[in-house]
């Protein structure tokens, strides 16, 4: 009877044990992993882009000399030329900045735009406007084609 004892005292002890180890290693793989994904998320995945309301648009543009382009857009995932245009626009966004001032207004497509927008005749959207010294310079649309060729061209000028 003392040896049957003895082998499941072992037992126990030897699954203590490694129950202790796997939780030791679980706890440091989930570590690392929350580690990862604070920095990338954090690096990796900040937005180069400033998020405004349409109702802030005639105040970024009246207090912003030289170049600023501002993103009409939506996350909505129904609107196709939305979800495309918004990772191109993130790219002009590293690639001009310092030169240009980029800011996205993400409002719902299928809704109308506030009074504050209604001055620049906005039909479709995604739609990206470029001003310079607070004065319209033009209106880009993506569904285009060559409309973002064309502003990356106006913006290297």
């Amino acid at each position: 009877m003392e040896l049957i004892q003895m082998l499941i005292y072992n037992q126990q002890k030897q699954e203590m044990n490694l129950s202790s180890a796997a939780r030791k290693y679980w706890i440091r793989y989930c570590c690392a992993w929350f580690s990862i994904w604070i920095i990338s998320s954090s690096v990796a995945y900040a937005d180069p882009i400033r998020t405004i309301t349409d109702k802030e648009v005639p105040e970024v543009i009246a207090s912003t000399s030289g170049k600023l382009v501002i993103h009409l857009s939506s996350f909505d995932k129904n609107c196709g030329y939305c979800v495309n245009s918004n990772p191109i626009m993130d790219d002009f966004a590293k690639e001009f900045s310092g030169k240009s001032i980029f800011v996205r207004v993400v409002t719902n497509p299928w809704n109308n735009l506030g009074p504050e927008m209604g001055k620049f005749a906005i039909f479709a959207f995604p739609v990206t406007l470029l001003f310079k010294d607070g004065k319209l310079v033009q209106k880009y649309y993506p569904s285009k084609i060559n409309g973002y060729e064309s502003l990356r061209a106006k913006l290297i000028e």
